[in-house]
């Protein structure tokens, strides 16, 4: 899905995700390490997610970016071998 960026913290990004508004952490962001995450996005932006959860119980919708991106460590055991 494609979501729109409302607010950026230091640790998730707030998004609206078709009327929800929920927070992507920055684990779920890239897949390496990320010291400022206005150098990733900014409010405004639209910017693929993939639902990873939806739990119902507790109103909350788990979302990933990184997982919308081919993990560059695949396949890394073989290259180095």
């Amino acid at each position: 899905i494609n979501v729109r960026v409302t607010s950026v913290g230091k640790s998730s990004i707030y998004v609206d995700a078709y009327g929800i508004e929920t927070t992507i952490s920055k684990e779920e962001l890239a897949y390496g390490y990320v010291d400022d995450l206005t150098k990733l996005c900014e409010i405004g932006d639209k910017i693929p997610a993939l639902i990873k959860e939806i739990d119902i119980d507790n109103n909350k919708i788990i979302l990933s970016v990184k997982e919308t991106r081919p993990d560059p460590f695949h396949g890394i055991e073989n290259k180095y071998r």
